[in-house]
């Protein structure tokens, strides 16, 4: 319930009405910035959440963690399945 209503501070209501129908991919300079705004500019999660258009809370920790720990590359997308000549 906790997340539900920071999501609906953060964003909104039609947010709430939209989760579980679509993964929603985010560009890597959505990303960094949202990120950055949190890091650099001291900017809270729920504002910059609000301000990005950034629903869900878990992926949001996930992207903090990754550029605290390895910069801005590590919010790159990864390629998706295997690498080519593998069998």
């Amino acid at each position: 319930m906790r997340k539900w209503l920071d999501i609906y501070r953060s964003v909104g209501i039609e947010v709430l009405a939209l989760m579980g129908a679509k993964k929603t991919i985010y560009p890597f300079e959505t990303k960094v910035a949202a990120v950055r705004a949190v890091v650099d500019e001291g900017m809270t999660k729920p504002e910059a959440m609000a301000r990005f258009g950034i629903a869900s809370t878990s992926s949001f920790k996930k992207w903090l963690k990754a550029y605290r720990e390895d910069g801005p590359e590590a919010l790159r997308p990864k390629p998706k399945g295997r690498p080519k000549g593998a069998k």
